[in-house]
């Protein structure tokens, strides 16, 4: 009988080593979906695994070496669990699954035949399609500040609001917005796959934090899904570095798309950062979306029904929500509709702390039982804004010529990411800046290239007055400045740091705004100036965008010289990755004053 035991050992073993050679032979190791599964990315390196977790791999050079892992996993899959441990495929039944059909090894012959918890769990959901959501920007909070990416899978239940979102994010142990930038920036965090009900999601995106949600529903069958969610499995306590720019949300839901699809290769399109919008582009260019539609936020819902009532309408609106007009005594012809907006309107003040919940819970009682006893007519249509993908891609060249003070010179300018005020709003936020990391080289005559000016970050958020009441508008940005010397001679460079607060004003097409802001310069001399910052932005026609600033920044600390400007830029789009620009400037650095123009193109990629 022992004879037996020992002739059967041997022969498994050589099995095992056959099979571990011929996945060698027919490089399963460079297989698609096994660098998918992996979360292997091209590299100056080679091929290296973007998960930092060491509990992923079995073999010690795993985060480096496909072949190695595959034959890892392999001797694992074919291994009787021992001490108590988990069998190879209930950990990774996907992986299990790959080495299984790829080389022919029937699941009989397994050890453990099944990932039972894992296969139990996916029936009982019944995966049915997946939806790419994107929530819009939301700049009171960093990480989102250019939107968020994640999966829907809908099971048995029809309505989407029920199905599981998959979502990628940092885990966080600070509320600070300034902390967590920059740990975010420098790799601080790890992040982690969570599964949770999406209407969760739908509450914290468009109900507290007021951001339209965009769905795409996606071409995905049945045995792709499963794939998808095999590997999320895998994924569940599995965690790695959070970078702000690159390794984020967007660019680990790609590595879940060609799990599900391999031929599709998108994490494989290397880019030095990843933005969410971008990410949807790459899904469209795939082909992979059947439909897309707007889920407007609780404010986009609110400002439209308020926006189709009259000023005595919105009056009304503004009595029901403050308590001071009984919802009984609402019997004029739009009644239903006032009714419906002061309820949106209410629950937007409870979202952002304005209410109690005793008084909204009466308010909202008494004014949903009045609507209830109107008869029902059609809601109000909500224009859904330009899709985020319809707008200009986010890295940005531009090339300009002009003069200096009467010389000429020519600009080289990069940004990586992402739209400013002068850029065309479509798809974007009409009065949001954010900009990283733009730098901008300038030629004068007989002079090598210098680096004139980099933002490091430059945000700024212009939010115009309107039914629902202020909200704050700001700018913060911190860099260097090349400049002249106070005595108009030579040039020196400084850091920099400016940022103010105030109010704006005025419809989407022309808006105005007025700062109290500061400006730092920091260098071999230092100043401090202190003043208003005037702005107007303007649209007047379909392609051309305004941007016109003034700052007064007299000085109040260090060289008291004081810095100002009046700066007016005009663009012209030509195409979607194309516009014309032009722009004139008046300034004061330093004691000298300067003027300058230039004129020149942008490209988008």
């Amino acid at each position: 009988m022992l004879l037996g035991v020992l002739v059967a050992a041997s022969a498994w073993g050589l099995e095992m080593e056959s099979l571990c050679a011929r996945a060698r032979v027919e490089g399963l190791a460079q297989d698609a979906r096994w660098l998918a599964l992996m979360h292997y990315a091209p590299s100056w390196r080679g091929e290296r695994s973007v998960v930092d977790d060491p509990a992923f791999f079995l073999s010690p050079q795993g985060a480096t070496d496909p072949e190695a892992e595959l034959v890892a996993d392999l001797r694992a899959l074919l291994t009787p669990p021992v001490g108590g441990q988990p069998p190879f495929i209930a950990r990774f039944p996907a992986r299990s699954r790959f080495l299984c059909e790829r080389l022919g090894i029937p699941r009989e012959q397994l050890p453990v035949p099944r990932a039972e918890e894992c296969e139990a769990a996916i029936a009982s959901f019944q995966p049915r399609s997946a939806t790419l959501v994107f929530a819009s920007g939301y700049l009171g909070a960093p990480a989102s500040m250019f939107g968020h990416t994640l999966l829907v899978v809908k099971g048995r239940y029809d309505s989407l609001a029920l199905a599981q979102a998959i979502n990628y994010a940092a885990s966080t142990d600070t509320n600070n917005g300034l902390v967590f930038a920059v740990r975010g920036i420098f790799g601080g965090y790890t992040g982690f796959f969570s599964i949770l009900p999406y209407h969760r999601k739908i509450s914290e995106y468009a109900d507290l934090d007021q951001r339209d949600l965009w769905e795409y529903d996606l071409v995905l069958n049945g045995d792709e899904l499963r794939w998808m969610l095999m590997h999320i499995w895998e994924l569940r306590t599995i965690g790695s570095d959070y970078w702000f720019f690159d390794e984020n949300c967007s660019w680990r839901l790609l590595f879940l798309l060609d799990v599900a699809r391999p031929s599709l290769g998108l994490h494989r399109r290397w880019c030095a950062w990843s933005i969410p919008t971008d990410t949807v582009r790459k899904v469209l260019g795939a082909e992979l979306v059947s439909a897309r539609r707007h889920r407007p936020s609780r404010r986009t819902r609110v400002l439209a029904e308020l926006n189709a009532l009259d000023d005595a309408g919105r009056d009304r609106v503004e009595a029901l929500a403050d308590g001071t007009l009984s919802p009984e005594a609402m019997t004029n012809p739009d009644a239903d509709r006032e009714l419906e907006a002061a309820a949106e309107l209410i629950q937007t003040r409870l979202a952002r702390g304005h209410l109690d919940l005793p008084v909204y819970q009466a308010r909202l009682v008494a004014i949903t039982g009045r609507r209830a006893r109107l008869p029902a007519r059609p809601a109000v249509q909500i224009p859904a804004p330009p899709a985020p993908e319809t707008g200009h891609a986010s890295a940005r060249i531009q090339l300009r010529a002009g003069q200096d003070h009467g010389v000429a010179f020519t600009s080289l300018t990069i940004r990586p990411a992402y739209h400013d005020l002068t850029d065309s709003p479509s798809g974007y936020d009409p009065g949001t800046r954010i900009d990283f990391a733009q730098t901008e080289w300038r030629w004068y005559p007989g002079a090598s290239p210098q680096l004139h000016r980099l933002e490091a970050v430059a945000i700024a958020s212009v939010n115009p007055w309107d039914h629902l009441g202020l909200r704050p508008s700001y700018q913060v940005g911190t860099g260097l400045v090349r400049e002249v010397e106070q005595d108009g001679q030579g040039w020196r460079r400084r850091a920099w740091l400016d940022g103010g607060a105030g109010v704006a004003q005025g419809p989407a097409r022309c808006s105005v705004y007025a700062l109290a802001a500061f400006e730092a310069r920091v260098g071999q001399k230092s100043a401090l100036g202190v003043g208003p910052t005037l702005g107007i932005i303007a649209s007047p026609a379909d392609r051309l965008r305004l941007l016109g600033v003034v700052d007064i920044h007299p000085g109040v600390a260090g060289e008291r010289v004081g810095h100002g400007r009046a700066n007016l830029t005009a663009t012209w789009s030509v195409a979607s990755a194309w516009s014309v620009v032009a722009g004139a400037e008046k300034r004061r650095e330093w004691g000298v004053d300067r003027g300058e123009w230039s004129a020149g193109l942008r490209y988008y990629w």
